[in-house]
């Protein structure tokens, strides 16, 4: 009896070891919930839980007639405030798209705010504030006809500090500039030590002439004026060691 009483003893700890030892998996549940508003649109709610804490939720508004009139979206911080939200509201001329940010402490960090008009994007404001809530800069963008028939966006930019206005710019841009592609950084504000010279000195190993042998490279030194002495290689957008400068 003791002979047996002591094999369950050691496969129960055999289980728990293996048990343990096995990767956790996260448990994700969704609850829906449905109702019906005073309009007679159909709202649904989906909440999620990981390991029984708030992630996200979704909320949808639906027409009689089956149109999604409002979409609605929401990450949760573990601590159960909102991370992010999205907002859409549909319509057939003019629907509008909201999206925020917050702190972890509930403060709303950024948003962004698009109407479009037609099937067209026709005004964006962008905001962002400080930690604390207070504004810090607001850009509004617009389309906008002239009198000869001329699409432009109208820009403008406003800078705050404590919240109170310093400064407004207001600035034209073509129709269909690309508001999202990347500035080239100035020559002034390069990384490394080049100071906005082309010429600049790299701190990288010497340049090959060729791939099997070390020569220093650049016509001056005899070497293929194609490949820069340092790390640069040839490669106008090559790396630096030094520390930014402008």
């Amino acid at each position: 009896m003791r002979k047996a009483t002591t094999t369950v003893i050691i496969l129960v700890t055999m289980a728990l070891v293996a048990a343990l030892a096995a990767p956790a998996l996260a448990e994700t549940i969704t609850y829906t919930t449905s109702f019906v508003n005073r309009l007679g649109n159909t709202i649904t709610v989906e909440t999620t839980y990981v390991d029984g804490v708030l992630t996200s939720q979704v909320m949808r508004e639906v027409q009689p007639d089956g149109f999604l009139k409002m979409l609605k979206t929401w990450e949760y911080y573990p601590n159960g405030m909102v991370k992010t939200s999205e907002e859409w509201r549909y319509s057939a001329t003019s629907p509008t798209h909201i999206t925020r940010q917050y702190s972890d402490t509930g403060v709303l960090l950024s948003q962004v705010a698009e109407l479009y008009l037609n099937g067209e994007l026709a005004v964006k404001s962008i905001i962002t504030y400080d930690s604390t809530g207070l504004l810090l800069t607001q850009e509004d963008r617009i389309l906008t006809t002239l009198a000869d028939g001329t699409q432009v966006w109208v820009v403008t930019v406003s800078t705050y500090a404590g919240g109170v206005l310093v400064s407004s710019i207001t600035k034209e841009y073509p129709y269909g500039y690309n508001f999202d592609a990347p500035t080239e950084a100035s020559l002034e504000e390069r990384p490394g030590w080049g100071h906005g010279d082309t010429n600049h000195d790299h701190t990288g190993p010497g340049g090959k002439e060729n791939k099997h042998d070390g020569g220093n490279g650049g016509a001056a030194a005899g070497g293929n004026e194609a490949i820069r002495p340092g790390n640069g290689y040839g490669d106008d957008n090559h790396q630096h060691t030094g520390s930014g400068q402008k």
